[in-house]
């Protein structure tokens, strides 16, 4: 990719991004055997898919609609892009054994208190293992269990019985809010506007 002009991104070395002539940005993910092209000119996908079949093999899928495990809905008229993750959500839950836990409306009971141990009380392997699959869902898809995965996890080292009450609890969450999804809209504008509540 870089010999053919890509720049790779500081942040993570599997994004590319490439300005052309006109000043039109794209911008290609690559992960595994898998080319994500992003740009606001279709022209240039195509001619930017064009130019990188002749070095890579490549078959054209078409509009993306599944990364990730996050499935892509894209609203073009409407200028409407959801992300969402109820599919992983599900095969998650079966996975931990919380299939058919019962659903509650918060991911954290605020009585709760978890307090650090010296040694662990649990099994860490499968104690981390849960906080992995919820941290995939936090950082794609699911910003509001953001917090408590936050707070769990820092007893990844030495969980305990109440610990892992607090990780099943954010699991019956994701049962709840399971078809929750992310939309991204385009405003009139066309700015981003961003919200934040500190001081």
């Amino acid at each position: 990719m870089v010999g053919l002009g890509y720049k790779v991104l500081i942040a993570d070395k599997c994004m590319f991004t490439y300005i052309n002539a006109n000043s039109y940005l794209i911008i290609v993910a690559v992960y595994m055997d898998n080319f994500l092209f992003i740009s606001k000119f279709l022209k240039f996908v195509e001619s930017s898919k064009s130019e990188i079949s002749g070095h890579f093999e490549m078959k054209d899928l078409g509009p993306a609609k599944w990364i990730l495990q996050i499935k892509l809905n894209h609203d073009i008229l409407n200028s409407i892009t959801t992300l969402s993750q109820s599919q992983y959500i599900k095969e998650i839950l079966k996975h931990h054994g919380m299939a058919d836990s019962q659903p509650v409306k918060t991911p954290m009971d605020p009585n709760m208190t978890l307090l650090s141990l010296a040694a662990p009380e649990i099994d860490i392997t499968k104690y981390q293992q849960c906080i992995g699959s919820l941290m995939h869902a936090m950082v794609w898809t699911c910003p509001d269990i953001a917090h408590t995965v936050g707070m769990v996890s820092r007893h990844a080292a030495t969980p305990g019985q109440a610990h892992m009450t607090a990780v099943k609890r954010i699991f019956c969450y994701l049962q709840e809010t399971s078809n929750y999804k992310l939309t991204y809209r385009q405003d009139k504008a066309g700015e981003l506007v961003v919200y934040n509540d500190s001081d």
